[in-house]
């Protein structure tokens, strides 16, 4: 389902189960020239930065509101995290000039992680810092594309971290593709490790665009 509210594009409701499914939006960052949010925006905040923070906001009220999900202001924790309404879980993510949100509803999912980039923008000489054997093996048998790597890494990160707050590196974890579909694993001891393990991801690509989900 495709819908628009100004130019605010919302693609997917992705059904994850028979009774589990996230909503899925899209906008560019040029949405918040000139529009003001409700949210406290830094004044020492360099021009990107205000610009990603604003767009994210528009579209998650834009998302909320079609939820009839009625909230003040979703403001970030001393970790930069988003506070989501009760009952809701949610994710955000930027590119260079797209901001995506996710949100689920929190009594059906309890992690949600998201992960936006260009397609094919991952550098090749970064490749050995970010990935492990059997996924070089898979990006270079053309299995899968670098960048859907990098994001499902990104996007199980993102999910797992508001209820553990524990740092890993890109290295930590693996992450193993069937189809669009992908599942991870830590490669250390962790905190997360029992939710990365119990978690599921979906890999999907709109408008040129690598975008990545892992829920709990």
């Amino acid at each position: 389902m495709r819908l628009r509210k100004k130019s605010i594009s919302f693609y997917d409701e992705l059904r994850v189960s028979d009774q589990e499914s996230i909503s899925l939006g899209f906008c560019d960052l040029d949405i918040a020239n000139g529009i003001d949010v409700r949210e406290p925006v830094g004044e020492r905040w360099a021009p990107k930065r205000r610009l990603e923070f604003k767009a994210g906001r528009i579209l998650a009220r834009a998302m909320l509101g079609a939820r009839n999900c009625s909230y003040a202001m979703l403001l970030p924790d001393i970790d930069r995290v988003p506070l989501w309404p009760d009952g809701i879980v949610g994710s955000i993510s930027h590119s260079s000039r797209r901001v995506c949100v996710a949100l689920a509803d929190s009594d059906k999912i309890r992690c949600l992680g998201l992960d936006t980039e260009p397609v094919n923008s991952v550098a090749e000489e970064l490749h050995a810092m970010l990935f492990n054997t059997a996924e070089l093996l898979a990006i270079r048998s053309g299995t899968v594309n670098s960048t859907e790597v990098f994001c499902a890494k990104e996007a199980l990160y993102k999910a797992v971290y508001p209820e553990h707050r524990e740092f890993f590196d890109f290295l930590d974890v693996s992450v193993e593709f069937d189809g669009r579909s992908f599942t991870a694993r830590t490669l250390k001891p962790l905190h997360s490790s029992k939710a990365v393990l119990s978690g599921y991801g979906r890999c999907q690509v709109y408008d040129n665009h690598c975008v990545a989900i892992f829920w709990v």
